[in-house]
């Protein structure tokens, strides 16, 4: 579902209906809040818009995402390495 609505956003970005765009990945973000790339999409979109302060936002949230993915890899590699699990 959540599939559809990013495949949804990014035709409206593709034709420049960036409002529809971010209406979309906002919708996908419901259905998988834990998605950096569709963040990433959504700022792309406020930032065509000159919607500055929610593409910071969104921005952060993108790498916030990313970086929680790392730190999550980091562990699991730091566990296995010195517990062999």
């Amino acid at each position: 579902m959540a599939d559809e609505a990013k495949a949804k956003g990014n035709a409206a970005f593709s034709s420049g209906d960036y409002a529809a765009a971010i209406r979309h990945f906002s919708d996908a973000i419901a259905l998988a809040p834990t998605n950096h790339v569709l963040y990433s999409n959504r700022f792309a979109a406020h930032a065509f818009l000159q919607n500055y302060a929610d593409a910071l936002a969104d921005a952060k949230k993108t790498v916030e995402l990313i970086f929680s993915a790392i730190y999550k890899v980091r562990l699991a590699l730091i566990s296995h390495f010195f517990y062999g699990s």
